[in-house]
Formats: C-alpha cells, structure tokens, sequence
C-alpha cells in the first residue's frame, strides 16, 4: 500500500484548505466551515447515500487495515493543499508492519512535485524487502 499525500479526512481537508475558508464570509473562516459541515454532511448523504463521515474518514479506515499489510505514506511539508501531518497521523494509526513515513522538507517539495529519484529508490527497496522479492 503506498499513499502519496493522504488526507486524515474530508472534514480536516476543507477546514485546512485556505480556498474554502476564502469561500465563506470573513470573520467565519474556518469557523463557518465546522458550522456548515453538517448540513454539507446530510446534503450529500441525502442526494448520493454517502456518508462522508464515514466513507471518507480515512483515519478510521487506516486504524482497521489488515495487519500484515505494508505501506508507506510519503508527505510533503511544503504541499498546499493537504498538510504533512496528516500522512503521520494516518502512519501513527495504521496497525500494519511494516511501514514507513517519508516527509520530504523544502518548497521544492509540495503536492504536485515529483518526487526525488532517491526517495522512489528508497520506496522500491522498501516494497521489495516488505514483499520479500529481494
């Protein structure tokens, strides 16, 4: 399982996302976010069936993956549009082994980037010894 710039969950996305506090009149910011994110929540329930609590909480869905399965989160501490901790939060919850975070610093690095030849290597070799094809 590799995940490259993972989000927490839609809520921790919109409430981070500088775009949508511009959205809402200020002073509301990320304020008007948490009092409108219900009402978001039962709209698209109503209109799709799905429950963003629940099916795009990927904290939780982490926290119930399979033990055995590796995975690696890779973040980048300068993306701006889903923050670096969440990638460690999510590696913080995930119960499997092996795993890994890789957080790459700099504002060469952000969401869009591509990532550096040596952290691919280091993914690969990661994969393979996790997968024992070495």
């Amino acid at each position: 399982l590799v995940l490259d710039s993972p989000f927490r969950s839609l809520r921790d996305l919109a409430l981070f996302h500088p775009e949508a506090r511009k959205a809402l009149p200020q002073p509301a910011g990320s304020y008007g976010l948490r009092v409108l994110y219900p009402f978001v929540r039962r709209s698209v329930h109503r209109r799709s069936g799905l429950k963003l609590n629940r099916h795009l909480n990927i904290i939780d869905a982490a926290a119930r993956c399979p033990p055995g399965l590796p995975a690696a989160f890779i973040s980048a501490e300068a993306d701006p549009i889903v923050p670096g901790s969440h990638a460690g939060d999510l590696h913080a919850a995930y119960p499997g082994a092996p795993k890994r975070h890789t957080l790459l610093t700099g504002k060469e690095h952000d969401h869009n980037t591509k990532r550096p030849e040596v952290n691919l290597a280091e993914l690969a070799d990661f994969l393979a010894k996790a997968l024992a094809v070495v």
